[in-house]
């Protein structure tokens, strides 16, 4: 016999692929907040508020059976009758909660905000879901609307028809009574006939699915509602977070109620309120990525890359040291301490490969391999000539055929990284992240050899995946990033490399694809950030970046650069360099300091550093 868990995980299946659906489409669903979620926070549940707000004998008597029998607007009428001014007063002072800073990046309300970007509803006063968006950098400022006057009620639409992202308080907002609705009174007010609340409830409940967190649905006015609105419209479908029932006749009623409101339930185990959070990390996660068919190998080169060969640069590497002012021993150490604490990521580029087909040489061969004159404005114009000539896949195959035949060997800092890669790091959020605008696979293939497994994110400029990253994991799973807010964790502490600009596919699963032609580069430009994984946007808040090899001269680059500094504020970045360009616009709008040195001696003294200094060996 299948146990309950059992039982509900194959009941809830189907329901969270239809959740999915609705996540993936282009007005998404909307979440509707109840009590439920903010109780942890220190917020009270309705009923015990009620009860506690009573002072007098006769006054905690009524209160006490106004709520067994359900009838909590008039036990708050009750209240509010007695005295007005002290009842209203109290609900600030008890639902005005403040949420402690260590818990609002954990548990289910730290997840809604990377579920869904248009409106969210609650029923609820307090401010805890302000505090959780505002910690996830998606703050409702002054989209955050409360009340039931005719204003309120023309904004609240504009904001569910527009897909805008707001906080619907329809009940209030607990540092403005004017705003409040929970006496018998206003309720009436609000949801008679006419009433605004009741109007609003045929747009917010029939305008597009609902998901309901933290709301019983148990003979309150939400509920009425819905079945009022799903008596008329059959097609009404929302969906619930509930416990599951424990007996076969309360499961049934349950079923009843809820089908009877267009709602279907995703269940959790009664009692269990932390699966909650576990149900919307997965449905973030669902939401968020999309598995990837692997390319019809026959429609490119699929043949799988050579192996290379990998040894430390203490063994394998005597590079003979060339002068250099500006490489200073306090530079090197301060670098290398970053490194050790994981708090530095590498950005590569094409110098730091030895052979000399870089930037200029390269768009020449690719000019010379396809018929195209040299372009006397824009390099990356010799590609968009091509594009328009022949089409992205001819271009496509070409640049891997000149990749594949160049780029083969690890030289200094792919050991060097690989190395480092070969450290565990403490905790996930010091793991060694690279970035990368080169096509070439040596890296990873370098990484395989050291036997480190490792995170491949790819860019894809062009093809089914437009505009978006492929995540292959440490563990070889391929899927597609189709909204790069919901992916907020990789499940291990492996390496990362991702490649800004595309690149060749170690594995060949899929077709190389590059950030080629001048309008790519402006293209991928205009999509940072918003294209990263919010897990590699969070890295850039703790982290220097030291530039190897890099020209600095896309436009993409500049906006990373760019969007790099905002995050990690005064945190120093370098650059190394053969000779400096821009210097002063690097070091005053992107705060990366630009070193001009040689590559190889820069980098055999960084690894002397971490040997001897930090007793790292790469």
């Amino acid at each position: 016999m299948m146990d309950l868990q059992a039982l509900i995980d194959s009941e809830n299946a189907p329901v969270i692929e239809e959740i999915v659906r609705s996540l993936r489409s282009s007005t998404g669903l909307i979440p509707f907040i109840g009590a439920g979620m903010s109780h942890d926070y220190g917020a009270l549940m309705w009923s015990d508020f009620l009860e506690r707000a009573a002072v007098t004998d006769d006054e905690k008597a009524e209160v006490k059976r106004l709520i067994k029998d359900g009838k909590y607007e008039d036990a708050a009428q009750h209240l509010d009758n007695a005295d007005s001014n002290r009842f209203r007063a109290l609900v600030r002072e008890k639902l005005d909660v403040k949420v402690a800073p260590e818990l609002l990046t954990t548990g289910a309300l730290s997840l809604l905000p990377l579920l869904t970007t248009g409106p969210v509803i609650t029923t609820n006063f307090d401010r805890v879901l302000e505090a959780f968006y505002k910690a996830a950098e998606r703050p409702f400022g002054d989209s955050c609307i409360a009340g039931r006057g005719e204003k309120e009620a023309r904004l609240i639409l504009d904001a569910i028809q527009q897909n805008r992202h707001a906080l619907i308080k329809l009940h209030g907002d607990v540092r403005d009574p004017s705003t409040f609705t929970f006496t018998a009174l206003e309720y009436k007010e609000g949801y008679e006939e006419r009433g605004v609340l009741m109007q609003l409830g045929n747009v917010i409940y029939t305008n597009r699915p609902l998901l309901f967190l933290g709301c019983s649905l148990e003979n309150d006015r939400t509920l009425t509602v819905l079945q009022r609105e799903a008596s008329k419209n059959e097609f009404l479908k929302h969906y619930a977070l509930l416990a599951r029932p424990n007996t076969g006749p309360e499961l049934e009623k349950r079923r009843d109620e809820l089908e009877q409101a267009g709602i279907k339930p995703l269940w959790f185990m009664p009692g269990q309120f932390k699966q909650i959070a576990v149900l919307l990390d997965h449905l973030v996660e669902r939401a968020a990525t999309d598995g990837v068919t692997p390319d019809d190998a026959g429609k490119f080169n699929s043949a799988k890359p050579p192996n290379v060969h990998y040894t430390t640069i203490a063994r394998g590497f005597r590079v003979p040291p060339r002068s250099s002012p500006e490489l200073t021993v306090p530079h090197i150490r301060e670098v290398a301490k970053a490194i050790k604490r994981g708090e530095l990521s590498f950005f590569l580029g094409a110098a730091v490969h030895r052979t000399r087909l870089r930037g200029n040489q390269f768009y020449e061969e690719l000019g010379l391999r396809l018929n195209v004159p040299p372009a006397d404005r824009n390099r990356a114009d010799v590609a968009e000539q091509l594009i328009d000539r022949d089409g992205r896949p001819a271009l496509s195959d070409a640049i891997a055929d000149i990749i594949s035949s160049h780029f083969n060997d690890p030289w200094l800092t792919h050991k060097m990284i690989a190395g480092l890669a070969r450290r565990q790091p403490p905790d996930i959020g010091r793991r060694l992240i690279v970035f990368t605008t080169n096509y070439d696979d040596v890296l990873e293939r370098t990484l395989a050899a050291a036997g480190v497994a490792h995170h491949l994110v790819l860019y894809q400029p062009d093809g089914p995946h437009a505009g978006r990253f492929l995540h292959r994991s440490s563990t070889g799973k391929l899927r597609e990033i189709v909204n790069p807010e919901g992916v907020y964790k990789l499940d291990d502490a492996a390496p990362v490399i991702l490649k800004l600009n595309g690149g060749l596919d170690p594995l060949r699963e899929v077709r190389g694809r590059f950030v080629v032609a001048a309008r790519d580069f402006v293209e991928f430009a205009n999509r940072i950030p918003a294209a990263l994984p919010r897990v590699i946007r969070h890295s850039l808040r703790t982290r220097s970046l030291l530039f190897v090899g890099h020209g600095l001269f896309e436009p993409d680059v500049r906006a990373f650069a760019l969007y790099a500094r905002k995050q990690r504020g005064d945190r120093p970045s370098w650059a190394v360099q053969d000779s400096k360009r821009d210097a002063a616009y690097w070091r005053d709008s992107c705060g990366v300091d630009i070193r001009e040195c040689d590559l190889d001696t820069y980098l055999m003294a960084l690894h002397r550093a971490l040997r001897d200094v930090f007793d790292i060996d790469t």
